[in-house]
């Protein structure tokens, strides 16, 4: 690194004192209604903070498109920003307070459909899911079992006509 300029030192020393600085995360209105206190470092994304301390936030794509993991971080001057965990990072707050998330979207819903739906992205699934490619399905392989067989034209752009909800 001395072959750096000073102002480029200045810079990776200052992102090593924030990565390894600790920074109290205090997330509210969970499910059963208690607060869950976390100490993590500086840097780390708060769904993964959330994991590590038993608050179980929604995920599906892990990259923010979805948004199923949308939460509110609680400044200390009471602003309040919408985030998605799985993309935010967290910073120690300039005052040394700190850092309070609001996942009140986490409780108080019964939707069935909502939880059955994230039921297939629980137990770490994308550490098991293994795509098509890589077992060897192609277009002119359809999987064993059936499937559709995209080496034949329309065979996947068939669409069967939905019952109509009101018949005459």
């Amino acid at each position: 690194m001395r072959h750096l300029a000073p102002g480029i030192l200045s810079i990776v020393a200052t992102a090593t004192a924030l990565a390894t600085q600790a920074v109290q995360v205090r997330f509210i209105n969970t499910p059963d209604g208690a607060d869950v206190v976390a100490t993590a470092n500086a840097g780390e994304y708060l769904l993964n903070i959330g994991d590590d301390h038993g608050v179980e936030l929604p995920r599906a794509c892990r990259n923010g498109l979805c948004g199923s993991c949308v939460c509110d971080v609680v400044e200390a001057d009471g602003t309040v920003r919408t985030v998605r965990a799985c993309t935010t990072s967290i910073n120690a707050p300039a005052d040394g307070a700190e850092l309070v998330v609001d996942v009140y979207r986490l409780g108080g819903s019964n939707d069935d459909v909502m939880d059955a739906s994230m039921k297939r992205f629980a137990d770490n699934w994308e550490d098991e899911f293994v795509p098509d490619y890589k077992k060897g399905v192609t277009a002119s392989s359809p999987p064993q079992g059936g499937g559709p067989d995209y080496s034949q034209p329309d065979s996947w752009t068939t669409y069967e006509r939905l019952p109509e909800l009101n018949p005459r």
